[in-house]
């Protein structure tokens, strides 16, 4: 007789294909489990929503089938009993048989995060500032950016992937100096720019747990004005640039969605007049 805890085989569904559930379990638990063991699904808030019973186990990865209720991913599992028809095998990936088992559709549950290409959509929104060099001295000024692109996640390696991202970043920032046309002083002067953005990032997997992690990010950004008014600088000068971007963030489920959240520093290249940066908090989705 095998005694268990449901403490021990704490899984999260990854992947579901009708009445198919991939599971991934957490090392860190350790334990054991076996073919025809079932388990319940639950929500984030620990409500039952159905049972699976386990078809195959290679490692830490599990496929089963449905008996009853329903499962999406981002979901969690829970031991309820011990299954009656095998042997009880060790959670160490040993079963040479079983591992045989699994076709190349299965090899998706590998990682909670999923190791294919994803898209998706993010909102950003962030604190703006520019400095720029005037006859009478240099005028501060502030104000918000705001970005809604697309972005997608191309796989590299097992912790490293492709981060792009294409859509619009609206900058805003005020303040008081010297009108670029006038040239009068210490009167209210602004720049506001709509951009054409196309980002380039790497992002690396620093911390990867059952169903979230904590990444950073770092890579090239292109800016091509859309559109420019500006009466703290000349308009005619306003073009495309490339400019660092540097950052970190979270991944967590919601639903069976996957949510990023990331904080990115907007590193401009200076000119001998001009000093812009920017920090945005980006939240965003992948479907």
């Amino acid at each position: 007789m095998t005694f268990l805890s449901t403490a021990v085989f704490a899984g999260t569904v990854v992947k579901t294909s009708g009445k198919k559930v991939y599971i991934l379990f957490d090392p860190s638990e350790g334990g054991t489990f076996q073919k025809n063991d079932l388990f319940n699904i639950t929500n984030q808030q620990g409500k039952k929503l159905g049972v699976v019973e386990l078809t195959k186990v290679q490692g830490y990865k599990a496929l089963g089938v449905l008996k009853k209720g329903k499962a999406q991913k981002g979901n969690s599992t829970l031991f309820r009993s011990v299954g009656k028809k095998s042997k009880m095998k060790k959670l160490d990936g040993t079963d040479q048989k079983t591992a045989k088992e699994f076709d190349s559709d299965d090899k998706d549950i590998s990682s909670p995060n999923s190791n294919r290409l994803r898209w998706g959509l993010q909102l950003g929104y962030g604190s703006a500032e520019q400095d720029v060099e005037q006859d009478a001295g240099i005028s501060n000024q502030t104000g918000t950016s705001f970005a809604a692109k697309g972005i997608m996640d191309y796989p590299l390696l097992k912790s490293l992937s492709l981060h792009g991202a294409l859509g619009a970043e609206i900058f805003s920032v005020s303040g008081t100096g010297q009108n670029a046309e006038t040239l009068q002083n210490n009167v209210s002067i602004s720049s506001d720019i709509t951009f054409l953005s196309i980002d380039t990032l790497l992002k690396w997997a620093v911390i990867s747990g059952r169903s979230s992690k904590f990444y950073l990010l770092g890579g090239i950004g292109i800016l091509h004005p859309l559109s420019k008014s500006s009466d703290s600088i000349d308009s005619e000068t306003i073009s495309s640039l490339a400019l660092g971007q540097f950052g970190a963030g979270v991944e967590f489920p919601v639903g069976g969605l996957t949510i990023p959240l990331d904080i990115t520093y907007y590193l401009f290249p200076k000119s001998d007049t001009v000093s812009t940066s920017i920090i945005s908090v980006k939240l965003g989705v992948y479907f």
